[in-house]
This record gives structure tokens, sequence and C-alpha cells, in this order.
């Protein structure tokens, strides 16, 4: 009895040791233990303190009142391997917000309202061996994301709302054992892959189940052979006609079919027009030139027969692209036959 309470008094004295040997200034609203573990939690923090040492190798902001994680909250902390930010508000992280922490080994981000998961949120995280994002708002996860954490050991998505989930297709997970995915409203046969690749796996921890056929199943005992999956229709290339005319402006036909696959197992039909027409403009076609109507002068005489001439011009159309010049005269001349010229009498001579 006498040894318990010696020790606990021994490190009741340590702690506050080094509480009181904190790195100057002092933290606002944090103490500190050993040196670089600052506890921060329970405060109502609505923002991350500023000064924290760069030295700091562990900082716990557990139930605080933070909303959101900009680029700056943690930069020029290099010594950092542990981060809890449990129990606060977080709805939001900003892009490359944690490309600054590349030695945290363990993020601990459960129960907060994250409804979105950003890629390059967590870019350079290759040193992340535990990640917890239980207890979030999360409905989809893109599979590029678990490229950021090629030595994770240990992840845990509890409580979120994903259908699906399928991160090994780029084999990222090449040596996680502990694995977290109850509560979210997966549908086995989404996520065929996944659910195979789950039962290669010495698992240390692995806590999951899917539904389908209207039946809950843990994720290790579904059997991916029962799945029905849809197959959506898809469109195959167009295939056009030729056009429709060999000059000048025309139409193309074109059409497709739904068989690139075709729909099957319940799967969509194909949305959009089989059948489309387009103008086609190849190049001009020829044409053929055409005489204009005739041109006639006056008769050259006033009376008796004359000389009428008659002209035209090859403009109706004018020959183009290609297109025969008119045939025939461009110039004649024709006879006009007025009325009788009047005779001129002649007197006679007297013997």
């Amino acid at each position: 009895m006498m040894y318990n309470v010696i020790v606990v008094f021994i490190l009741c004295f340590l702690k506050d040791t080094y509480a009181q040997q904190c790195t100057q200034p002092p933290v606002p609203m944090c103490t500190c233990f050993l040196r670089t573990n600052l506890f921060c939690s329970e405060k109502n923090l609505t923002q991350v303190p500023s000064n924290i040492p760069a030295t700091t190798t562990s900082i716990d902001l557990k139930h605080n009142q933070l909303n959101s994680l900009d680029a700056t909250t943690f930069s020029g902390l290099t010594s950092l391997n542990k981060l809890v930010l449990s129990f606060n508000r977080i709805s939001s992280i900003d892009a490359d917000f944690f490309s600054v922490l590349r030695t945290v080994k363990s993020l601990f981000l459960g129960n907060n309202k994250i409804n979105s998961i950003d890629a390059t949120s967590f870019s350079g995280q290759s040193s992340l061996k535990i990640l917890d994002l239980s207890f979030n708002e999360i409905p989809s996860i893109n599979e590029d994301f678990f490229s950021n954490f090629p030595m994770l050991t240990s992840l845990y998505i509890i409580d979120n709302n994903l259908t699906t989930f399928n991160p090994i297709t780029n084999n990222s997970f090449g040596i996680l054992n502990e694995l977290g995915l109850r509560g979210n409203p997966f549908v086995c046969c989404t996520m065929k892959e996944f659910v195979d690749w789950t039962k290669t796996v010495s698992w240390e921890f692995f806590d999951g189940s899917c539904t389908d056929f209207n039946e809950s199943t843990p994720i290790l005992s579904f059997n991916t052979s029962t799945c029905i999956v849809p197959v959506d229709g898809r469109w195959s290339a167009w295939n056009n006609s030729t056009c429709s005319v060999t000059c000048g402006v025309g139409i193309v036909s074109s059409s497709r079919t739904c068989d690139s696959p075709l729909p099957s197992q319940g799967g969509k039909q194909c949305t959009g027009e089989a059948n489309i027409t387009t103008s086609c403009n190849l190049v001009d076609c020829p044409i053929d030139g055409g005489w204009s109507a005739w041109t006639n002068s006056t008769c050259s005489l006033t009376c008796g027969v004359g000389i009428v001439s008659s002209s035209r011009t090859c403009d109706s159309p004018l020959p183009s692209a290609g297109g025969k010049q008119c045939i025939g005269e461009a110039n004649i001349t024709t006879s006009c036959n007025l009325v009788d010229c009047p005779r001129q009498c002649r007197r006679s001579r007297k013997r």
C-alpha cells in the first residue's frame, strides 16, 4: 500500500516538474509532459494555439470546438509524430494541409463532421501508420487517397456513410493489419474485389459488415460468387455513311448501337440518340455558263431592207468551279425589212 502511494506521489511530482519546465513562452491553455508532449484537450478552443514549440512530438486537442484546419496550422512542427484532433467540429480540411506534417505516425480525426476527403489534403504522409476517421460523415473515398500511406498498419473508418470500398486497385495496403469499417451502409456486391482481398490477409483486427439480398453479413464471411452485378449498356463507336452528294452541301447519317456492352442483369440502357444526321460540305459543284437574253440594235435603215445586230453574254450564270463555257455565237446579224422606201417621179423633155 505504501509502495503504491509513493509511486503515485513520484509520478505526480514528475508531471508537475516537467509541466514547469515547458519551453518558454508557455502555450496558452495547454500543459506539457516530458517537455515535448502537449495537452490542450477540453479547453473549448476554437483554433489551434500559436507558438507551439518546434520540438513538440505529441499534441492532444480532443474535445474542443475546432471547425476547420488550414494549411498553416501546424507548419514548422518537424518533430511531431502524434496528433489527436478527435471530438471537435472539423468539417473541412484545406488541400495540402498535412503535407507539412511528414513525420506524423498517428493521426486521430474521429468524432468530427468531416464530409469529404481530398487525397491532396494528406499528400506527403508516407510515414503515417495509424489513421482514425471514425464517426464522421464521409460518403466516399477516392481510391487515390490510400496511395498516400504506404506504411499504414491501422485504419479506422467506423460509422461513416460509405456504401462501397475499393482501395486495393493500386495495391495501397501492403502492410495493413487492422481495419475498422463497422457502421457503414456497404453494399457487398459493389466491392467484390475488396471483399475477396480481405480473405487473403492475416488480420490482427477486422470489423465490418455489408448488406446484400436484404441481409447483413460480415465482410469476411460474404461469398462474392452469389453476386449478380448489373451491367449498364454502353454505346458502340459511331458508324457514318458517306456524304449524300459528291459536291456542295449534303448530309451524313450516323448510327450507333447499345452493345458495348449490352445491358444485362438489370443494368441501364444507353442514354442519348442512336441515329443523328450532320451536314457535309464538299468542294463546290461545277456550274456551266448560260447565255443571257439577246440584246438587239435598231434596224440600220428607216425603210427597205436593212440589218439588225444582236448580242448576248455568257453570264446567266457565269461558268465556275470548272463548269463549261456557253456554246454558240455571242453576236449575230439579221435582216430587217421595213416599209418600201418612197419612189421619186422623173419629168419628160419637150421636143
